[in-house]
């Protein structure tokens, strides 16, 4: 097994992946949740803690994917446009849903810990593409809240919608490694 010069291969036969460090800001901390706390997002534990979480990507023909983690599936494909079958989300649309569903998932608990309803919280986000590099260039989120919230919370929901792991992820880039496994 040689290495291409981009990084150190490791063991023989090891799947293709791109290393994800998790942990860091989880849901919702103690306070009133007002002006003051610079920890809204401190006191509940991360879903996965510490560690490494493996994601195992497979292709299944064409340009779909399938990501495997902890016994989920989650497809992607292209647009026929694009040279796919439009099977499922591209790429880059699971990576924007991602926010939106962190979002909601980090305003949720914030309700939860403080027995505000928030049934009827929904997310709508839009982005744009850039070029030089090709990536997303914007993403604007809209959040519908329930009736119910008591207006003494809501100057610091968006705060609490920003420090979601994928918001923070987003605007403080994990450092990313590839590493080249010749197979056979």
């Amino acid at each position: 097994m040689a290495s291409r010069g981009l990084v150190p291969a490791h063991r023989p036969g090891a799947p293709w992946m791109l290393p994800t460090a998790v942990g860091g800001g989880s849901p919702l901390a103690g306070g009133d949740g007002l002006g003051g706390n610079p920890h809204l997002l401190a006191g509940f534990p991360d879903s996965v803690s510490g560690g490494t979480t493996m994601i195992r990507i497979h292709h299944e023909g064409g340009l779909r994917f399938v990501a495997e983690v902890r016994g989920h599936r989650i497809a992607t494909d292209q647009k026929t446009s694009a040279g796919g079958q439009d099977s499922a989300p591209e790429p880059v649309e699971l990576l924007v849903a991602s926010l939106g569903t962190c979002m909601a998932i980090t305003l949720s608990l914030f309700c939860q810990r403080r027995q505000i309803p928030c049934q009827g919280l929904a997310v709508e986000l839009d982005y744009e593409m850039a070029e030089r590099p090709h990536r997303v260039g914007t993403i604007h989120a809209r959040v519908h809240l329930p009736s119910g919230i008591p207006e003494q919370y809501r100057p610091v929901l968006n705060r609490v919608a920003e420090q979601c792991t994928v918001h923070n992820t987003l605007r403080h880039p994990p450092i990313l490694s590839v590493e080249w496994v010749e197979e056979g």
